[in-house]
């Protein structure tokens, strides 16, 4: 791992790691199709490990709604056993590597459900994370040549910025960069 690798992986907070609800079933999957399980075999668990998330994101947005964090969290709670039910039956049914992904990743999966409850955050994809790497990508590809580190970090930051204070960044856009543009 090199230096950089390392001082991004420190400067993470593990505890708000998560797995997009989409990505951890096709992992599961692909788990599954690693230990050679039939394609009916990996369409029920697709549907099982499909019906436990989305009921997790529809609980996540009523509870949210009725500022119930405690129904919120024994849904939480319920999740990860249902998880934890699933993974136990993919082993006796000889898909270990599945079985071990679900256990190892199940708290990842309900990410989303805690960052809800602390800070009212409820992004189920990673549709914007994406987003913002392809287009991170093609400014580094394909507009202006050469960016300096700083430069890109500074896009990079904006582009956060965007994203996570939306309120903010527009004043930002209004009293800087609009301001910059008129001149």
């Amino acid at each position: 791992m090199s230096g950089a690798e390392r001082e991004i992986e420190n400067s993470v907070d593990q505890s708000l790691h998560r797995l997009d609800l989409v990505h951890a079933i096709r992992d599961t999957l692909f788990m599954m199709w690693m230990d050679s399980a039939p394609k009916e075999e990996r369409d029920k668990a697709s549907d099982r490990m499909n019906a436990v998330l989305q009921t997790l994101v529809n609980s996540v947005r009523k509870h949210l709604a009725d500022k119930d964090m405690g129904a919120l969290s024994v849904r939480i709670d319920k999740t990860l056993d249902e998880l934890k039910t699933t993974a136990k039956e993919l082993e006796n049914n000889g898909y270990q590597r599945s079985a071990r992904f679900i256990r190892a990743c199940s708290h990842f999966m309900v990410t989303l459900a805690r960052v809800a409850m602390s800070e009212g955050i409820k992004h189920y994809t990673s549709n914007v994370i994406e987003r913002l790497m392809s287009e991170m990508m093609r400014r580094c590809k394909h507009f202006w040549a050469r960016w300096s580190d700083e430069g890109l970090e500074n896009i990079l930051k904006i582009r956060l910025f965007r994203i996570v204070e939306t309120d903010n960044y527009m004043k930002f856009w209004q009293g800087y960069i609009h301001a910059v543009i008129k001149r």
